[in-house]
């Protein structure tokens, strides 16, 4: 099943607790700068995957960052498509589901794995991973590839510039930090990740 339709951004249920504001602002700041032709260009560009759920809910399975821009700029449209259709399902089945079909990322900002029960029931609601944020901010350095194929793959960038880099530098050096995880990025210790290209 494959619709498409243009909907309202702040009916969509977030699958994920967290993402990055400063590639939230960046978006905003892009589509502020677009005719209405090329806005509506760019909606149909960032066609947004959705799964109908229980009770008919529309649950995001990306583009996030994107829903979340739109909502915030007063936009009452966005360009979905409608992946999977498990409306016909109990909560628990539809859970069961999007966990077997890795649907969800359920961890939160500060890396702690949480209930999906606990998933925010609106987009204004999710909190920002600094992480999240620094992992945007090196792929536009292109120290990695961007993986559309691997959902919540910036994700796992994310969480393995934890492992390295202090949240206060985060905090205080935003710039230098992005410096050090470039490096990071390119050196073997992220081989295993989606997207790494190395010292390319």
């Amino acid at each position: 099943m494959k619709k498409e339709l243009y909907v309202d951004p702040t009916t969509l249920y977030p699958t994920q607790f967290c993402l990055g504001v400063k590639e939230v602002e960046y978006k905003k700041n892009k589509i502020k700068k677009m005719t209405p032709e090329r806005f509506g260009a760019y909606l149909i560009e960032k066609i947004t995957p959705v799964i109908i759920g229980p009770e008919n809910k529309m649950y995001l399975v990306d583009h996030h960052h994107h829903a979340k821009s739109l909502i915030e700029l007063g936009k009452s449209e966005i360009l979905i498509k409608i992946i999977e259709d498990y409306s016909h399902l109990s909560i628990e089945e539809f859970k069961n589901k999007m966990q077997f079909n890795k649907y969800l990322n359920l961890l939160d900002e500060n890396a702690k794995s949480r209930k999906f029960e606990d998933l925010p029931i609106s987009l204004n609601d999710l909190r920002h991973d600094l992480y999240r944020s620094l992992a945007w901010a090196v792929r536009e350095k292109k120290a990695f590839i961007k993986r559309d194929d691997v959902l919540y793959f910036e994700f796992r960038w994310a969480e393995f510039f934890r492992d390295y880099i202090p949240e206060k530098l985060l905090l205080d050096f935003f710039d230098l930090a992005i410096e050090l995880a470039v490096k990071l990025a390119k050196s073997e210790k992220a081989s295993h990740l989606p997207g790494f290209k190395g010292k390319k």
